[in-house]
């Protein structure tokens, strides 16, 4: 542990204080191993990126055990952070599949949606909309939501429309590779009356 804080130490004081440079210091924060498998697959398609430093927070929670979270650092020798650091760090960019309290104003937020919308509302509220999306002062806390298909953000423009300008529809990534990855990838689609030839969003 000690090692680990020593090598990395130059980045601790670039992300806790630094307002321009030249790699990018991205975050992950990750509450349970359903989330982490999502936000896995952006974290590949990125971590080869050389102007990219991604580091993880992995919240410590009741469903998260702790040796689980040791083997998917180890595995996928991920970077990973303290809670004061997530905090009180300057990051250029935070990606989160799950509301976070107590993370500067100034750093930009995207909320990745991970599944199904199948979560119970909050206090009526879908989760993705709740009271938790927004802080103190009552403003969104987020600058885009990552959704899964283009019901979502309908919905999302008919019940919420003050989130309307901050919604892009990117597909779901786990469903994509559902397709991608079956040798009858033509067959399955060209049933569904899809074009195999075009990029579909599940």
């Amino acid at each position: 542990m000690i090692n680990s804080l020593f090598k990395n130490l130059p980045d601790f004081f670039k992300i806790l204080f630094a307002r321009k440079r030249r790699e990018k210091h991205i975050l992950f924060i990750v509450q349970n191993e359903i989330m982490f498998s999502y936000i896995r697959e952006i974290y590949e398609h990125l971590k080869d990126d050389e102007r990219l430093r991604l580091w993880f927070y992995l919240i410590p929670a009741e469903r998260f055990d702790a040796q689980n979270q040791d083997l998917l650092i180890t595995r996928h020798g991920l970077r990973t952070v303290s809670k004061f650091l997530v905090k009180k760090g300057f990051w250029d960019l935070i990606l989160l599949p799950t509301h976070y309290k107590d993370l500067r104003k100034k750093c930009k937020k995207i909320f990745i949606g991970h599944g199904l919308d199948v979560a119970r509302p909050i206090r009526g509220e879908d989760y993705l909309f709740c009271y938790q999306a927004r802080d103190g002062d009552n403003n969104i806390v987020y600058d885009k939501y990552f959704l899964e298909s283009e019901t979502m953000a309908d919905r999302t423009r008919r019940y919420y429309p003050e989130f309307a300008s901050r919604v892009k529809v990117v597909g779901n990534l786990h469903a994509d590779k559902l397709v991608k990855f079956s040798s009858k990838r033509n067959e399955i689609l060209s049933q569904n009356h899809l074009d195999p030839n075009r990029f579909t969003v599940m």
